[in-house]
């Protein structure tokens, strides 16, 4: 037997009661937004509508006087080229200008003196030129510290004439590959060499390239263009070559690494005046 009291009677009222209103409330925002979305497709189709209308006012009047239509367009183009123009002119300026005040990261080490300690030289009037080595200066002097089997200090001392000649005149420079176990003397190799020939001496690691990532090919750019700046032009020692100079052809290479590799080779692809590279490895 089951009793029904009278306030089951009244729960199940509420309870129906409460579902007939939220029911209804649904209908209402249903409508509300079937409303709403009506507006706004009737706003739409009024933009596309004028947008039209003023598209086909402007290729009316186009039709009607062609000369004030190319007048417009080779504005715009005078004023894009412009912009594209000073752009590339600020990022030429800023080059050059970080290439003069200091050097590019990658550079460990260097005997370039920058343009700012050059005008520091000037305002306290004092001067590096008793601490300049001279091409004058027979080129044994320089390597009659440097202690090798006398077959490969005659080949060094050979490559170090060949050098000097070839700056002295104007020629391209010959870039050098130093192999042999650390400590053998190849970073003082550089340097002499370096001083012989009259170049500045730039030191940067090979294992500095990789931890840059993307922006590899940018320091790489800066670091040539540095380079290409120098009065006197850059010996740039490259110690740890393997660390980023490969075969392309590597199936391990990241993008990175390829795209810097590119960016090296691009540099030194042609015949340069400006630098000579001196690799070094011990593999």
């Amino acid at each position: 037997m089951i009793k029904f009291t009278a306030g089951a009677f009244a729960h199940q009222a509420i309870t129906a009661a409460r579902a007939k209103a939220e029911r209804d409330n649904e209908d209402v925002h249903l409508r509300r937004l079937e409303a709403e979305a009506a507006q706004r497709r009737d706003r739409n189709l009024a933009a596309i509508k004028t947008i039209f209308a003023h598209l086909a006012m402007a290729f009316s009047a186009a039709a009607n006087r062609p000369k004030d239509v190319l007048t417009l367009v080779g504005f715009s183009a005078l004023f894009a080229l412009a912009i594209y123009t000073s752009r590339e002119t600020a990022k030429m300026g800023r080059t050059l200008l970080e290439s003069m005040l200091g050097k590019p990261s990658l550079v460990r080490e260097t005997t370039r003196v920058s343009l700012g300690k050059i005008l520091i030289n000037i305002f306290f009037n004092t001067s590096e030129s008793s601490k300049m080595q001279t091409t004058d200066m027979p080129i044994d002097k320089f390597f009659q510290d440097l202690v090798l089997p006398d077959h490969l200090k005659k080949r060094i001392l050979s490559v170090a004439t060949s050098a000097r000649k070839a700056h002295l005149h104007g020629a391209p420079h010959r870039h050098i590959l130093l192999f042999g176990p650390p400590g053998t003397g190849k970073t003082f190799v550089a340097k002499k060499l370096a001083q012989c020939i009259g170049l500045d001496y730039a030191l940067m690691s090979g294992g500095d390239v990789g931890p840059l990532g993307s922006d590899a090919v940018t320091q790489i750019h800066a670091l040539f263009t540095w380079a290409k700046y120098s009065p006197k032009g850059v010996l740039l020692f490259i110690d740890e070559a393997e660390a980023f100079l490969s075969s392309r052809t590597k199936h391990d290479m990241g993008e990175h690494a390829h795209n810097a590799l590119n960016a090296m080779l691009y540099n030194t692809g042609t015949e340069r005046r400006d630098f000579m590279l001196v690799l070094a490895t011990n593999r």
